[in-house]
């Protein structure tokens, strides 16, 4: 959440509400939330940008996890929806609460079944976060101490590599590379056997989808500005394994991409954009449509 006067103020509803319901939280969640610098807190939240079913509220999911660290690792099951409509801090409220697949669309709701014991309660998080770290758990398996296969290649590469300007060549192919944050890798003036084939191959845009019994996952969708592909290594890497691409982040790769190309020469087709969604599992939905300059508007998309 962004800092300024309207986060302030989500903040101090977010600390009086979640203080007025600490004893609940508590039994719940063995973790309470008094506020961002209150030391007695033991939960942290992120919020979902505001959304709207018809247009006359705001509305925002926060879900709620341990604080510590790598908190995105420690959620709980607990989600509480906020009326954060117009500027009005004062007119700010509690809005719905999610746990363990209940709604109760007030928090005096939540605590007249708490006090009855209507609340299933749900698993504690464990204390012990050693789970979110890589160190080795067990003893080594056998021969997993020897080293890892790798290429060997007595006469020296097969291919050429200018690192400055970023240029391969490789069996007949010719071509540039760049890396860009959001898309990746790209490849520019691709020839082959002295034939320029492209100006240019890359994916043009990428978006991830949150979903899942969370709430507010189920309101975010991740551009290409936000998690981007490529993050770390800013070019390609020359060594004993050969030339590596990009890192990617975690979590990163498009659920939905578009890929751009370009052809130049006559013998081609002319210039054209191809686009491919990729949604979902059912493969029938999937969608590839070609744009040319010249035609596209009297061929419908294939």
């Amino acid at each position: 959440m962004n800092a300024g006067p309207r986060a302030a103020a989500i903040e101090e509803l977010v600390a009086r509400e979640m203080s007025a319901i600490a004893d609940i939280t508590l039994d719940l969640l063995g973790m309470a939330y008094y506020g961002a610098a209150d030391d007695r807190t033991t939960l942290t939240y992120f919020l979902t940008n505001p959304f709207s079913m018809d247009g006359t509220k705001a509305l925002g999911w926060s879900s709620w996890r341990r604080r510590r660290l790598a908190p995105y690792e420690q959620q709980t099951d607990l989600q509480i929806r906020w009326d954060i409509s117009g500027t009005d801090p004062s007119l700010y409220s509690l809005n719905m609460i999610f746990y363990n697949n209940v709604v109760y669309h007030s928090a005096a709701e939540f605590r007249e079944a708490w006090v009855a014991g209507k609340i299933e309660k749900r698993p504690l998080l464990p204390e012990d976060s050693d789970f979110i770290r890589k160190d080795r758990k067990g003893p080594v398996r056998d021969l997993e101490d020897r080293m890892a296969p790798t290429i060997v290649e007595p006469e020296g590469k097969r291919y050429k590599v200018d690192v400055e300007n970023k240029y391969f060549e490789y069996l007949g192919w010719k071509f540039y590379t760049r890396i860009d944050k959001d898309v990746g890798v790209q490849f520019y003036d691709v020839k082959f056997k002295d034939e320029r084939i492209l100006y240019e191959l890359s994916m043009q845009g990428q978006s991830s989808h949150g979903a899942s019994h969370r709430c507010s996952n189920n309101h975010l969708l991740t551009g290409d500005y936000r998690r981007h592909c490529a993050v770390y290594r800013q070019q390609p890497v020359h060594g004993r394994h050969g030339v590596h691409g990009p890192s990617l982040r975690h979590g990163s790769l498009p659920q939905q991409a578009r890929t751009r190309v370009r052809l130049p020469l006559p013998r081609h087709v002319p210039q054209f954009r191809l686009h491919y969604r990729l949604e979902g599992d059912d493969h029938e939905q999937y969608h590839l449509r070609v744009r040319d300059r010249h035609w596209h508007a009297n061929h419908p998309p294939l």
